[in-house]
């Protein structure tokens, strides 16, 4: 049974702004070190934005599918978004905010200037 659906859209130019700006302070609050650390594999300032971009979609629209925002004590790093062997995206808590009775499924893509994530929660 479906728990919850969220999704997110984000201008990845704006990501790449904000990271240039703010540098490693933003990306410290927002990503996980293991997220940051992935990121470095990629040699080019864009395709990181396309990466942390994503990444944020993702957080944003799992947050939306459990139906709470970013409250209850929720931050963006508690939320970490890799991907298997194969490159199907997956998202993993660090608190127990969520039961572990639930599945979560996730799906990232990109085009041009925009990432988009759609989460779908269900209840096993």
């Amino acid at each position: 049974m479906i728990y919850g659906i969220g999704t997110d859209i984000v201008y990845i130019p704006r990501i790449l702004r904000i990271s240039q700006k703010y540098g490693e302070k933003f990306l410290n609050k927002v990503y996980t070190k293991k997220e940051i650390e992935i990121s470095k594999k990629y040699n080019s300032q864009e395709v990181r934005a396309k990466y942390f971009a994503k990444r944020f979609a993702a957080k944003e629209a799992f947050v939306k599918a459990l139906g709470t925002g970013f409250s209850q004590g929720i931050i963006m790093k508690d939320i970490e978004i890799y991907s298997n062997i194969r490159g199907k995206p997956h998202l993993a808590i660090t608190k127990d905010f969520i039961s572990k009775d639930y599945k979560i499924h996730l799906s990232l893509s990109d085009d041009q200037d925009y990432a988009t994530a759609f989460v779908v929660i269900c209840v096993e």
